[in-house]
């Protein structure tokens, strides 16, 4: 049976085949997450057993399917099935056990190891026709690196992420591939240009509580912080890529062309310049079978994403229709100030819808180059 919560969010539970009675006594809480980083999203859920599903039926076992509705009340949403992974945590509780749970989005073909190679097809191509096969709207950039993409005997979701590691739409891309949807039961296959997703027209407008209009996206809570020290460590400062080509000439790929979104990247330029090379990414030797822009591609596409080093918390107890990679606009208020150092253009890097009592809301990650965006906001 479906449960209003807060009169404008859906949520319907069931395990197994069997539906639970959910409610606020029944569900303790219970998250769908979509990360950028990952392939499919995850469930996880507290749930009080009052009917015997985990004692008598065993119906939280590993691999048993569980779908979920967590959507717009207006009946428009369709429920998602997840497949269980190991064994759940059970504790006693007041009328039942306490069964906690994580489930992965069911995509099985996601596992079907690849042997099979693609002919003169680009990497969005790929992208596209694998979509269709799972089953999966897609959504995406165009790119330009037409060849032949041979297969590696890995699991798709894998060797998907290897096409996706050299994908290249220009000198300025930064390719990446996740999966991800707006709540409303309907999950898309994302393949997208991190550089023009920061300078696409914005999905939505985030608002400190007190200053938002109807149409913003309502910040109840935020907090900013940065790890642009480990990441620009990992590759920021000085990465590069090698590979010898057929002639047995070495090629180096170390500077990138940054398209900046801030005012200024949080690189510190002292620090760049005392910085010795980092430790080399090596390719295989290019031997004339792949696009002109392979190694470069792999080398711009993790140093370009590693540019994104500050990132803001958020909570908002509004149901957001917002999904990983989209781009939204921010205002942070400071008393009657604007924030003009956290303001800005941000990416979502992760979307948690969740269900605590009666109350539903969603914790968002939100990922930027560094400070100071400020501009077109005020």
């Amino acid at each position: 049976m479906a449960y209003l919560l807060d009169g404008f969010v859906n949520m319907m539970l069931s395990a197994s085949g069997n539906e639970l009675p959910v409610g606020p006594t029944i569900v303790k809480n219970l998250s769908i997450i979509q990360n950028e980083q990952n392939m499919t999203p995850l469930l996880q859920a507290t749930v009080e057993d009052i009917t015997g599903l985990h004692s008598q039926k065993n119906a939280f076992a590993d691999g048993a399917p569980i779908v979920v509705n967590l959507g717009p009340g207006n009946g428009k949403s369709k429920p998602s099935t997840f497949r269980r992974f190991n064994l759940p945590d059970v504790k006693n509780g007041h009328n039942g056990d306490l069964v906690t749970f994580s489930a992965q989005l069911d995509v099985p073909k996601m596992r079907d190891v690849q042997n099979k190679s693609h002919k003169d097809m680009s990497s969005s191509d790929i992208m596209r026709k694998f979509a269709g096969e799972l089953g999966l709207p897609f959504e995406g950039h165009t790119s330009d690196d037409k060849m032949t993409w041979l297969p590696t005997n890995r699991p798709l979701a894998q060797w998907l992420r290897h096409v996706a590691d050299h994908g290249y739409a220009g000198a300025q891309s930064a390719m990446h591939l996740t999966m991800g949807g707006i709540g409303d039961g309907v999950w898309k296959l994302l393949y997208k240009d991190i550089v023009q997703q920061l300078k696409a027209p914005a999905i939505a407008r985030m608002v400190s509580d007190g200053f938002s209009k109807t149409s913003d996206i309502t910040i109840k809570a935020c907090s900013w912080r940065s790890q642009s020290g480990t990441m620009n460590a990992s590759g920021g400062y000085n990465g590069q890529t090698q590979q010898l080509d057929k002639t047995g000439k070495l090629n180096l790929f170390k500077q990138i062309d940054v398209a900046k979104s801030m005012l200024s990247l949080d690189i510190n330029s002292i620090v760049k310049a005392a910085v010795a090379d980092l430790p080399t990414f090596f390719l295989p030797m290019d031997t004339g079978n792949t696009h002109a822009n392979f190694a470069k591609a792999k080398h711009q596409n993790e140093r370009i994403k590693l540019t994104l080093t500050s990132f803001l918390d958020v909570l908002t107890m509004d149901y957001t229709n917002l999904k990983v990679l989209d781009p939204v606009d921010v205002l942070i208020m400071q008393g009657d100030k604007v924030n003009r150092v956290q303001s800005g253009r941000y990416l979502v890097k992760s979307r948690t819808q969740f269900v605590k009592g009666h109350n539903y809301g969603e914790r968002i990650v939100l990922q930027s180059q560094g400070a100071n965006a400020g501009s077109g906001l005020m």
